[in-house]
């Protein structure tokens, strides 16, 4: 084979190789989660570091940077892996490779991460499947020519002790005779010199090496037949921990294996810089060649490129399609529920007004308990329609994370308010263990993900007891939502995920909900990006285990305790003006008022709220959002803020706003209320603007 040739191949590889590097060894893992058996949890918690011997020279997959620490692509895998199970890596430097290889085998260190699989290393380690795989090249002076390794037979070849190629040298080419390098640069510097005709070394390590060193006189002669498959192998005694490795490789996604890839190899791929005079000969030979043995070649591979160009092109239309039908049937149904949640919502929220009022005037005890199974099902239809407003929220992209730093203490103290009366009513004994500890996420995101878990754990879980704790991972902390019920089958568990799933409720009992709690769970864990793990078996309980990261302590600002007066809910005599267009909502809220003493004022417009108090100065505004006349409850406020010439006290009453319009909301600094409201939660609401 001719120089000329030979360079041609080795180019081609080398840009082959650019558009495929880091090509995945496994198919994507999209899901989620990284689920763990109970055992494999327990032998994390039994072993929280691992000792990883690093090989100190074999850049860019690992090695040792100038400032004595061990770096490189497999590092930033093994990082992933850390923080997905728990297990925090501590990395030995041993003087060689091959002192790495001894350390495990005596079990003064627990694995390696860049070993190839050989028969010898099988006798004391265990190997996952390979995470990145890269040729060995024969490298000599520029100039020179290697073609093979056959060429090589009787002479000398320059090799790295400890390094997997050195097993199948000697297995498939006995007639060359190895030379052992201490280290990769002594290995270049001794071709460079002339001091050895040829080593061998894999592709990345040695554009890597070559282009840190600067080292101009070398260049890759050819490829052998001997690839790299780089894997985390693990002492042989702890098959466990090559379980846990193998879960954790496999969980990292495709994007997140090219990011890797492309930091430590993706500018490095080309081996060799040709010079003018190389740049010269090379375009001539191959326009000599191309009109001979590759002439064939390129015609053939042109009408492969052409057919897949066009089968690509046909795929992008149909897909491009298919995702622009799915986007506006998407749009379509968040309208939908939208609309539909606005338009439900308005009678539900005046039957929960009129309800109080009908509980105040009866006596009948029978009426009294049909009264309370009334509204039971009428809070029960308000949960599904938040629940299925949730997800076509979450399905468009309405709500965005906002991560701040916040106690979680009062992330704890907010589930046992809410929870606390619900499972004594399921005989739930609900316990939280809440550690000092500060978090950084969305409050509001990461609640509802936690509300939906306790949720799910008091009404299906058919436990006694129900516990929810924390613990410090690293620089995470991790939640835990614990119960001692009759836990979840090992096949069931992904399916548990999936919209209107219930594995409980095969007659679909609507007081048991729609079966999204879960579903909203799997999106907002998308959507914040934290890590959400399951660990049940039957008839042995359930915990879900959710990753979030520490936050910094903040300083808090405690307002003075409300006086004894102040808890009273004392609206008599208070001017309250109520806008809304609804005529059943309106006249429900005004008698509602009206029986607390208040004297109220109504109005269907902003025309109508500016008219009927052209002569009254009022204490408080309820508006809904979104009223009949175009116009929003946000400017009826703002109307009656500029007639009285201060600011309102005012709370906004909605069926559905948009993230924009609740922001805009907010940015006031007006509370807003979700129809159907309680009249508890609206009186005490009410108080709160009284005597703030």
């Amino acid at each position: 084979m001719s120089s000329t040739w030979t360079i041609f191949l080795i180019l081609f590889y080398a840009l082959s190789a650019g558009a495929c590097l880091g090509g995945e060894v496994f198919p994507p893992y999209r899901s989620p989660m990284l689920v763990l058996t109970a055992e494999e949890l327990a032998w994390v918690d039994a072993h929280p570091v691992i000792h990883i011997a690093s090989d100190p020279d074999y850049a860019p997959f690992q090695f040792k940077n100038d400032a004595g620490k061990s770096v490189g692509l497999a590092n930033d895998f093994l990082a992933i892996i850390s923080q997905r199970l728990g297990i925090r890596f501590e990395y030995t430097l041993p003087e060689s490779w091959a002192q790495a290889l001894q350390l495990v085998k005596n079990h003064d260190a627990d694995m390696v991460a860049v070993a190839t699989e050989t028969p010898e290393r099988l006798d004391y380690m265990l190997f996952t499947a390979s995470y990145v795989e890269f040729p060995d090249v024969i490298i000599t002076r520029t100039g020179e020519s290697v073609p093979s390794l056959e060429e090589l037979h009787g002479k000398h070849l320059l090799t790295i002790k400890g390094f997997g190629i050195n097993e199948f040298l000697r297995h498939n080419h006995p007639q060359i005779e190895l030379r052992m390098a201490a280290d990769v640069k002594t290995l270049l510097e001794r071709i460079s010199t002339g001091e050895a005709n040829a080593g061998v070394l894999n592709l990345a390590t040695t554009s890597y090496s070559i282009e840190k060193w600067k080292i101009t006189n070398l260049h890759i002669s050819s490829l052998t037949k001997f690839s790299y498959k780089l894997a985390l192998a693990s002492r042989r005694d702890w098959p466990i921990l090559q379980r846990l490795l193998q879960k954790g490789i496999a969980s990292i996604s495709s994007e997140d294996r090219q990011v890797i890839y492309r930091k430590w190899v993706g500018l490095k791929t080309e081996p060799w810089r040709p010079t003018r005079e190389q740049l010269a000969v090379f375009a001539i030979a191959l326009t000599i060649i191309g009109f001979g043995v590759t002439l064939i070649w390129n015609r053939q591979l042109r009408k492969t490129v052409e057919s897949r160009t066009r089968e690509l092109r046909v795929s992008e239309d149909e897909a491009r399609a298919a995702r622009e039908t799915a986007e506006q049937a998407n749009r379509a149904k968040t309208d939908f529920l939208a609309a539909a949640s606005h338009d439900l919502r308005q009678p539900l929220h005046a039957m929960s007004l009129r309800m109080e009022q009908l509980k105040a005037s009866l006596q009948d005890e029978k009426a009294e308990q049909a009264l309370v199974q009334i509204g039971n099902s009428l809070f029960a239809l308000n949960d599904i329609l938040n629940a299925l407003l949730d997800i076509s929220h979450l399905d468009a992209g309405i709500l965005k994370s906002s991560p701040s730093h916040f106690p979680l203490t009062q992330l704890f103290t907010r589930l046992k308010n809410e929870f606390t009366p619900q499972a004594r009513e399921y005989g739930v004994k609900l316990r939280f263990r809440s550690p000092p500890a500060w978090l950084y996420s969305d409050a509001t995101l990461l609640y509802r993900m936690l509300a939906n878990l306790v949720d799910n754990a008091v009404k299906h879980g058919r436990a006694s007891g129900v516990l929810i704790g924390a613990r410090k991972r690293g620089d995470h902390w991790r939640i835990e939502v614990w119960d001692c019920g009759r836990g979840i089958p090992v096949e069931k568990q992904q399916e548990i995920f999936g919209e209107f799933v219930q594995l409980d409720n095969p007659g679909r009992d609507r007081r048991k909900g729609l079966g999204l709690g879960l579903s909203i769970v799997q999106r907002l864990n998308q959507l914040l990006g934290h890590q959400l793990s399951l660990v049940s078996r039957s008839g042995c309980g359930s915990c879900f285990r959710l990753m979030v990261p520490g936050g910094t302590a903040m300083p808090q600002q405690n307002g003075e305790p409300l006086t004894h007066q102040e808890r009273g809910y004392r609206l008599q005599g208070a001017v309250v003006l109520v806008v809304d267009d609804d005529p059943d909502v309106l006249s429900a809220t005004r008698d509602l008022l009206a029986g607390w003493k208040c004297a109220v004022l109504t109005a269907t417009s902003l025309q109508e709220a500016v008219s009927v108090t052209a002569d009254e100065e009022i204490d408080v505004i309820i508006a809904d959002y979104r009223l009949a006349d175009g116009h929003t409850g946000l400017e009826v406020i703002k109307a009656m803020n500029e007639k009285a010439g201060r600011k309102s006290k005012a709370l906004i009453i909605t069926g559905d706003v948009t993230a924009e319009e609740l922001s805009s909301i907010r940015d006031d600094q007006y509370p807003v209320l979700s129809k159907p409201v309680a009249p508890v939660t609206l009186r005490s609401t009410l108080h709160r603007l009284m005597v703030d």
